[in-house]
């Protein structure tokens, strides 16, 4: 046990051998030397010593929770999670035993079964941090924010010195709960108690990044990379950072391809180069990265939406309504793929459905001004200038210095032989943009 410890496995396993030797009937021997190997990788000679330990002591739990764990390393978690119910028939007081099944559990995505062992887990030992921390995140990916929020605490106050725990309920905050100055407070807790978490840099720097705070995100992606050069997303992140935030194609490049180097199935990445290849004019490498980047996610809403603007560009309108219907069907509440599949209605003259697609994505996000600004030119294009002045109002009263819509308020009051109206609107025009 003592190389063990020390990863020495050669040493370990030549060790728990001659225990073997010397005591062959011995379920524990055979468990060690089982254990020896399942700590060096070696999995099929783990199994068959935890076999050898259990046809010598069919009631040993602890060669059956062993062969589980190996089991779990093989993907076989249908085996492991028997070999844990014979566990937990033998010791039903086994805490531990109920914590590992649930990462059984999760492994094949039953996620309400991992949540009840892990809640018999802390009727069994109510101050066992991990299970309350496991628990939260499990709750977290099931939208139970309120009971993942419960246990992040519960597990914070039972050892407030562990940066993981501040580090994931900055997740639940920023992530779920929208309130990032809670998450902000999280993070630097947890750099506090874990200054190399380069993890938890990269998420700080996603922070910064929503908040538009550029420099500190650069500053979080850059320390995240110099402790961990091997985590594509980080590249991935700052390259879009630099692109999309400094306008610097040339540094967002090598982080694009950085990223796909160390993650080659990222199709958000590929995705993210591809709107980098087309607003530097290489549409051929443009539509390679998005075609990438829907073969390896067929339901990457993005990679349509991004795919459907190339094409609405090249004047492909079929195309480009083809890749916006899909995003939509993917993401039905894809706004921006409903105001630019409208856009490509337009081109085709087809103006009914452009309006519904503009509707559509004002109900989503009554807000959008853009929306409002196509669906009123639309409007007055097919000649409704009641409902083209009621969008432009609405316009002005959630944006007053708009000149973009006193123009077409202008040209819609001219059309309507309202000449003085016109005129009055078209002043202000000039008022809020000098010629």
């Amino acid at each position: 046990l003592f190389f063990l410890s020390l990863k020495e496995f050669d040493k370990s396993i030549a060790d728990f051998k001659k225990s073997v030797q010397l005591q062959p009937t011995s379920a524990q021997s055979y468990n060690n030397l089982g254990y020896a190997y399942l700590t060096s990788g070696d999995m099929e000679k783990a199994l068959t010593n935890f076999y050898k330990a259990l046809e010598i002591d069919r009631n040993y739990v602890n060669a059956y929770v062993n062969r589980a764990k190996a089991f779990v390393m093989s993907k076989k978690y249908d085996l492991a999670i028997a070999d844990y119910d014979k566990a937990i028939e033998i010791v039903p007081n086994a805490f531990l035993v109920y914590y590992y099944r649930a990462d059984a559990y999760v492994n094949i995505k039953e996620y309400d079964k991992a949540i009840s062992d892990l809640t018999k887990a802390l009727e069994i030992n109510p101050k066992f941090i991990f299970a309350y921390s496991s628990r939260g995140w499990l709750y977290y990916i099931q939208n139970k924010n309120d009971k993942a929020l419960a246990d992040y605490n519960k597990s914070i106050s039972l050892n407030s010195n562990n940066g993981f725990l501040y580090y994931v309920r900055g997740l639940l905050y920023f992530n779920k709960l929208n309130e990032p100055e809670k998450a902000l407070v999280n993070y630097n807790k947890a750099l506090e108690l874990n200054p190399k978490g380069d993890k938890i840099y990269e998420n700080r720097g996603w922070l910064y990044y929503k908040q538009n705070e550029n420099e500190k995100a650069l500053a979080d992606y850059n320390k995240a990379i110099s402790l961990n050069p091997n985590d594509g997303n980080t590249y991935y992140k700052r390259g879009m950072l630099y692109f999309l935030r400094k306008n610097d194609a040339e540094k967002a490049l090598p982080d694009y391809n950085k990223a796909l180097e160390l993650n080659p199935k990222g199709y958000n990445i590929y995705s993210e180069r591809g709107w980098l290849y087309y607003k530097q004019s290489e549409d051929d490498k443009a539509l390679a990265d998005y075609n990438k980047a829907l073969s390896l996610n067929p339901r990457n809403a993005g990679a349509y939406y991004y795919r459907g603007i190339f094409y609405e560009i090249r004047n492909e309108p079929d195309k480009a309504i083809e890749d916006y219907s899909r995003s939509i069907e993917i993401n039905p509440n894809f706004l921006t793929s409903y105001y630019y599949r409208g856009r490509a209605y337009k081109k085709k003259g087809e103006y009914a459905k452009a309006i519904d697609d503009l509707t559509f994505a004002i109900e989503i996000d009554p807000d959008d001004v853009e929306s409002y600004m196509y669906r009123a030119f639309l409007y007055f294009l097919t000649k409704d200038y009641g409902k083209a002045l009621n969008d432009c109002n609405r316009i002005i009263k959630k944006n007053p210095d708009s000149y973009q819509t006193y123009i077409l308020k202008s040209n819609i009051y001219a059309e309507k032989g309202e000449y003085l109206k016109a005129f009055q609107s078209l002043d202000k025009a000039l008022e809020l943009k000098p010629a």
